[in-house]
């Protein structure tokens, strides 16, 4: 129950703080990590396999992060969730139960139906729902604007024959068909929504490790002198960039700003999840 209490109330501040300021705070991040860290030995009994999946968690995270498709918070708070509660936690059953859910335990760690989860809601079909309306409004500043619609529009057309084959299966996956084909149709658009909503020029010397480089918009000349070959860097990377740019004059660079934050739709999945088990699972039991 402990756990438990520190991972909602701790991914709710989470939540609140990345919604208001698009920061998740090192310190939040760290004390629900500790938290679970100590708390482990007292709870759990497999300690190897806590521990092991908190680092695959984190390395893999760290993979994603480095080429700048989560933030570094992101990474933090999915590694506290797998410390904090690894397995679907029984304690939640009875609320299930009494409310007529049956949970669907998943066959894989808990923090890997969080993840899922928040990918589909947020990523998958909020943010990309909200993208194409802002690229429909600037449709004028796009080039080749209708010549990439029918390229988007194409790739989401490539999932046509899954969908036959996932309504043989079950009707749960069609679940998975409106959110990857939103998804796939922006594809054409990864550029000039970088250059539209999210380029702004920052001072090199105040970059930090939660900077998400714009490295679409930045000359190749720049990224070679100054060795940007992925969206972000952790400090002592970023000393070395710095460095680099005081010797050969770069004042400044493009970084992505205000990009859609992440951990509210961690929340939302988390809370999903306590109730409904593996979400997707039990949709697919229900219409079995």
């Amino acid at each position: 129950m402990i756990n438990l209490a520190i991972l909602i109330i701790g991914t709710g501040i989470a939540a609140y703080t990345d919604y208001k300021t698009g920061i998740v705070p090192d310190k939040l991040s760290h004390f629900m990590i500790a938290s679970g860290a100590i708390l482990a030995p007292i709870v759990y009994n497999d300690l190897i396999f806590v521990y092991g999946v908190a680092a695959a968690v984190f390395g893999l995270g760290f993979l994603m992060y480095s080429f700048g498709q989560i933030g570094g918070g992101d990474v933090k708070l999915f590694t506290a969730i797998a410390l904090l509660v690894p397995y679907y936690p029984e304690v939640m059953k009875p609320l299930a139960e009494y409310i007529g859910i049956n949970p669907v335990s998943p066959v894989y760690p808990f923090v890997g139906s969080i993840f899922i989860l928040a990918g589909i809601i947020g990523p998958m079909f909020a943010v990309s729902i909200k993208s194409h309306y802002r690229i429909f409004k600037n449709k004028h500043k796009i080039d080749n604007f209708s010549g990439k619609v029918r390229k988007g529009i194409l790739l989401g057309m490539l999932l046509i024959p899954f969908l036959v084959l996932w309504a043989y299966l079950t009707p749960a996956f069609l679940v998975l068909f409106i959110p990857m084909a939103i998804t796939l149709s922006l594809i054409p658009f990864k550029d000039d929504m970088v250059r539209i909503f999210y380029s702004v020029e920052k001072p090199i010397s105040e970059l930090n490790d939660d900077d998400v480089l714009a490295l679409e918009g930045i000359e190749e000349q720049k990224k070679e002198d100054l060795g940007l070959w992925r969206k972000t860097f952790t400090p002592p990377e970023l000393k070395k960039v710095k460095k680099k740019a005081e010797e050969k004059g770069y004042e400044k660079v493009l970084v992505c700003e205000n990009l859609p934050v992440f951990v509210p739709y961690i929340f939302i999945a988390l809370l999903i999840s306590l109730i409904f088990g593996d979400a997707f699972f039990y949709l697919v039991q229900a219409t079995i």
